[in-house]
């Protein structure tokens, strides 16, 4: 069987399991397009999960950001079927994680400039400020500028919001919160910014006592703010 017969395969498969829990057309037809995109890409690399992360995020280039968090959402359902992981693909369909029909967090309405300034007017609870506060702290001995550490809070902060708007208070929600969130930022590496910023604030969110140390500082000072179109 060829690479490009295999990775049908493994769609065939994963449609087909859906179909089972009871996906409709409508259901099956939206996966299989978006799947089909991300095929292409997965030629590239080897059958593993760094390979599968960058295929994604190539393919997400050619998909219309409105679709970017389903898109995401199927991606890691279908990346068991691409490896051949017979026994998570058993053991997550025995624990109901292939979902049908997900929950996703709906998209933000705005601009992100609107979105930026909209933050000076928020109020945060107590639950939402300690987490910010930590990340704020750990920020400032890593770095002295001061436009780095608020660009990275203000991004955290936008990320609280939107897990206002989520259901539950777990890792799974918070990964929802956070790619819920992608369509807003027009910029590439405003979104890549945004996702490293989720990805380190999530363990002061956590309180994880080694938060600190999750902070990625050789890319510390790169932030800027020319991105709040």
């Amino acid at each position: 069987m060829t690479g490009a017969e295999n990775r049908h395969y493994s769609l065939e498969a994963y449609l087909r399991l859906l179909e089972g829990r009871g996906a409709n057309a409508e259901n099956l037809e939206r996966r299989q397009a978006l799947l089909e995109i991300l095929l292409p890409f997965l030629d590239k690399g080897a059958a593993d999960s760094a390979s599968f992360r960058s295929a994604m995020d190539e393919a997400m280039t050619e998909i219309d950001r409105q679709n970017w968090p389903f898109f995401l959402a199927i991606g890691r359902e279908f990346y068991h079927f691409w490896i051949d992981d017979f026994k998570a693909i058993a053991a997550l369909s025995k624990n109901g994680s292939f979902d049908v029909a997900p929950e996703l967090p709906l998209i933000p309405q705005g601009s992100l400039r609107d979105m930026w300034a909209q933050l000076a007017l928020e109020k945060f609870i107590l639950s939402e400020k300690w987490p910010i506060n930590a990340y704020r702290a750990a920020l400032q001995i890593e770095t002295q500028q001061k436009e780095v550490i608020e660009i990275r809070v203000n991004l955290a902060k936008l990320l609280l919001l939107q897990l206002r708007k989520t259901e539950g208070n777990d890792g799974k929600a918070y990964r929802l919160a956070l790619e819920s969130m992608l369509p807003v930022f027009v910029r590439q590496e405003t979104a890549a910014l945004f996702l490293e910023v989720g990805r380190e604030f999530f363990h002061f969110w956590t309180g994880d006592p080694e938060a600190a140390k999750r902070i990625n500082t050789s890319n510390m000072d790169n932030s800027h703010t020319q991105w709040l179109e």
